[in-house]
């Protein structure tokens, strides 16, 4: 008898820069990162500067409801350049990086897909970080 193992892939995709939810600040680190749910894109921005300081990193945690797989996307304006996406879990109240990715659409106006499979049902944090330059993106 074969048995066949079956994943379900969860995506937190990319539509029209006229998304519905904003990235809620300050979400700067683990502890203020934003809920993202399934399939809700978010508007959301990096290397702008507010009371002198540089936006340069943005967290979010998502709740998977079942075990599989996770693609995340980020369409970004060519004015920003992204950086590293980490992606982890929270043990003894310290971020785990589990994989990372670089982000960066190279200044072109394209979305870039991160996959990370075989994860089990459970919490998950991650964060995009900063590049280069300023603007939006949709996560």
């Amino acid at each position: 008898m074969k048995r066949f193992l079956s994943l379900m892939t969860l995506s937190l995709f990319c539509v029209a820069m006229s998304a519905n939810i904003a990235e809620t600040e300050p979400n700067n680190d683990f502890q203020h990162a934003q809920a993202v749910e399934v399939n809700s894109p978010i508007n959301a921005s990096l290397g702008n500067v507010v009371n002198e300081v540089r936006d340069v990193e943005d967290w979010y945690c998502i709740e998977l409801p079942a075990d599989g797989s996770l693609d995340i996307c980020t369409t970004v304006e060519t004015s920003l350049r992204l950086g590293w996406l980490e992606f982890g879990t929270l043990i003894d109240g310290t971020f785990t990086r589990r994989i990372q990715k670089d982000m960066d659409a190279g200044g072109e106006n394209k979305t870039v897909v991160f996959n990370i499979p075989d994860l089990a049902k459970g919490t998950y944090y991650f964060r995009v970080r900063h590049n280069q330059g300023y603007g939006g993106y949709i996560l």
